[in-house]
């Protein structure tokens, strides 16, 4: 509080508040209470002493105490110094007097609490109970020889411990008063060390920290984007720095927050001068103690580099499923020219035509797995019902499979693209049958809300479980083997929505799980 705002009722009412009625209170006690200087808390005091209000007492060598009595001005004084030292030794602070050779001539209890001193070092010098610090020697020599009050703060080894001190003296010696405050310095310590971290850690991390007030101007920023420096944005507004289109942009989300008290997030694009940027920004309400909204608090997580690189791979998917989608047209007229002329062979070339129609049915399935791996859904027409058992079955007929044997338990209906569930089953077969070996049995069974596929083959390490799901994962690559089999099975369940689990049969071999089935 400033000097000129303190009043005298302000001061009456702080002596009330410190003390109580013939509880004396001292000028800094009075001071720290109003937030003020010690010279306006002596002089709104001694106005009071003067008008009777409250009543006075000089201890020591410049000091005096101050109290609110009852009974009429200067009938009520302190009798004796018994009751001075009672006086003393009730207020907060460590007081101590000194004489001219800084001996102790009183200490009272809070003194010697905190210095860890007793009466028995009263006619002791100030030195030899106390390991002073240089700069308090310093200031009770300059003290001494300008006359003036010092007042400092300095840090005591011996007792680990900060102290306040008022240093004030006189023709006879000196008085000092004093106070811990460890806590605070340790508290801003913490504080300080709280703030480095912090700002380390804003110089180092794609992130801008700052608060806004109730009108979205800027009064703090940390590490704010290059284009602008901290004292360029502070006590201004977005659209105060950039064009109105960009400025619209980032307030939208602050004035969001603003109209309904709760936090907001959002991924804001804008250009700056620099160039165009992506942030991440998070935006959060904060309220005084009855709940009023009187600031903003905000964070903006750079993301620029990473919708580069989404716009990026979108381009390169959109680029890929057209390839994808040409590639496949250009390569089904071929194909469907092949397979009708390979049924005009004569019947002396029945051998050849099955060879010849079983690479062009590998060529097709190639081009449906390769449209279900680049276009996802859109790469499948419209659903129809598909009978398990009956699909299996088919599935099964067209492949060469020797000496396997296939059981099917259970059937449902579901609904697909009947073309790419064909495709679905045969890379399942074909997989069972490659690694299980030409005598290997397939078993298809039913699953609540779903159906599995097991073989007695060796199996799949558990390690490698999610890998052979991967793009490109084969162990027959010398045979011909893409990696895309079952890719295009896990593609085709996503794509459905079913839920998919590779884990291991009964009969030790693997068993494919789909489930969450409509």
């Amino acid at each position: 509080m400033s000097s000129d705002r303190v009043t005298l009722s302000d001061t009456l009412s702080a002596i009330q508040r410190t003390g109580s009625v013939s509880e004396p209170v001292t000028t800094s006690e009075i001071a720290e209470e109003l937030e003020t200087t010690q010279r306006t808390a002596y002089s709104k005091l001694e106005q009071l002493a003067e008008q009777g209000a409250i009543q006075d007492k000089k201890v020591g060598a410049r000091n005096r105490i101050w109290w609110i009595d009852d009974a009429t001005p200067n009938q009520q004084e302190f009798k004796s110094e018994s009751e001075q030292a009672k006086a003393l030794n009730r207020i907060s602070n460590g007081f101590c007097a000194l004489d001219e050779q800084f001996r102790f001539t009183y200490i009272n209890d809070r003194a010697c609490a905190l210095l860890g001193l007793n009466s028995s070092a009263i006619g002791a010098r100030l030195h030899d109970e106390i390991d002073l610090t240089d700069d308090f020697e310093t200031a009770l020599r300059d003290a001494v020889e300008t006359v003036e009050s010092v007042c400092r703060e300095d840090y005591y080894e011996s007792v680990d411990a900060w102290f306040e001190s008022a240093i004030y003296p006189s023709e006879t010696g000196v008085s000092v008063y004093f106070r811990d405050i460890t806590k605070r310095k340790r508290l801003e310590q913490e504080l300080r060390t709280e703030k480095e971290h912090f700002r380390v850690a804003l110089q180092n991390a794609p992130i801008v920290a700052f608060r806004l007030d109730t009108d979205l101007r800027y009064t703090w920023i940390g590490s704010p984007h290059e284009d602008f420096e901290d004292m360029e944005v502070i006590g201004k507004r977005d659209d105060d720095l950039l064009p109105p289109e960009p400025a619209e942009k980032i307030m939208a989300p602050k004035r969001k927050a603003l109209a309904t008290g709760e936090p907001v997030r959002e991924e804001v694009t804008y250009e700056l001068p620099s160039g165009m940027v992506s942030y991440d920004l998070a935006v959060e309400p904060l309220r005084d103690e009855s709940g009023e909204i009187v600031a903003l608090t905000c964070s903006s997580l750079d993301i620029t580099e990473r919708k580069e690189r989404e716009q990026t791979l979108e381009e390169q998917n959109e680029r890929l499923e057209q390839f994808a989608t040409m590639l496949a047209h250009e390569l089904r007229n071929p194909v469907a020219i092949g397979q009708i002329y390979t049924q005009r062979l004569s019947d002396a070339d029945e051998t050849i035509a099955e060879y010849i129609t079983e690479a062009f049915d590998r060529i097709e399935n190639m081009v449906d797995m390769m449209l279900m791996l680049t276009r996802g859904r859109g790469a499948v027409s419209d659903s129809t019902q598909v009978q398990l058992r009956a699909a299996v079955r088919e599935t099964w007929e067209e492949l060469e499979t020797t000496d396997a044997s296939l059981t099917v338990e259970g059937d449902f209906v579901f609904e697909v693209d009947e073309t790419f569930a064909r495709h679905f089953f045969r890379n399942l077969f074909e997989n069972a049958i490659e690694h299980g070996g030409a005598d290997v049995t397939v078993k298809v069974g039913e699953l609540p809300n779903g159906f599995f596929i097991a073989d007695t083959g060796s199996g799949i390490p558990a390690g490698e479980r999610e890998e052979v799901l991967e793009p490109g994962y084969t162990t027959t690559a010398e045979q011909g083997g893409t990696g895309l089999g079952l890719t295009f099975v896990r593609e085709f369940a996503e794509v459905y929505g079913w839920e998919y689990a590779v884990t291991e049969s009964a009969a030790g071999g693997a068993r494919f799980e789909f489930t969450n089935i409509e």
